[in-house]
């Protein structure tokens, strides 16, 4: 595929309403086209890199491909948090105000961890890495949660 090039020419026919124009208005305008053609140029190669790697298989190639794993994503997040609380709640009737902090400390630690960790790898191995984090999360938490599993709450 290859990307469109930009028209990198201004048109100096006389316009119609020429007159109406302010003065220096066209010089204002080939000013502008000349500094901003180079970074319209460099977002297009950009995008067509991108483009590229979506191609190759490297990004997701599919919109409903990315909503559908968002999607699924959010829904596991928002299950487990509701999970989470209840859990903790339930977990102990005396002093639930200690056990919610540190609950909340220990998830917006993991949501800070969650947020950043997953770029570097995207950064270092692509998606494949980013899959990897996500795995490496997931069996990290069974490790923790597995024990408790064990024995009923109340």
């Amino acid at each position: 595929m290859q990307a469109v090039a930009p028209d990198t020419r201004i048109n100096f026919a006389p316009p119609e309403g020429l007159a109406s124009l302010p003065n220096g208005f066209l010089e204002f305008l080939d000013a502008l086209h000349r500094e901003f053609t180079p970074r319209q140029r460099q977002l297009m190669a950009r995008r067509a890199a991108r483009l590229a790697q979506a191609h190759d298989g490297t990004l997701p190639a599919h919109l409903p491909t990315l909503v559908l794993g968002l999607a699924l994503v959010t829904l596991a997040n928002w299950g487990g948090v509701t999970a989470a609380q209840l859990g903790v709640a339930a977990s102990t009737t005396v002093d639930r105000g200690a056990a919610s902090a540190v609950y909340f400390s220990i998830y917006y630690f993991a949501g800070a961890a969650g947020g950043y960790l997953p770029g570097l790898a995207w950064e270092r191995y692509a998606w494949g890495g980013v899959a990897a984090a996500g795995w490496i999360a997931l069996a990290l938490a069974a490790t923790v949660l597995a024990p408790g599993a064990r024995r009923p709450y109340g």
